[in-house]
């Protein structure tokens, strides 16, 4: 049970992101983090790719 919560939890942040994407990011960008993270086959692949972008945009998520 605890690992469905887990992964819904990680597919709203995603879906979060992903709109704040939307406002503030090229569409390039928008497309990777969709077809990488979005579109991934599996809740594993999923958190992998997104916690490459939280590393690589702390500051961002320091101020949530």
């Amino acid at each position: 049970m605890l690992g469905c919560a887990a992964e819904y939890l990680l597919s709203q942040l995603c879906d979060s992101y992903h709109e704040y994407l939307k406002n503030h990011s090229s569409q390039n960008e928008q497309e990777a983090f969709e077809r990488k993270v979005i579109k991934a086959k599996s809740a594993y692949i999923r958190l992998d790719e997104f916690e490459k972008r939280v590393n690589s945009n702390v500051s961002l998520f320091k101020n949530l």
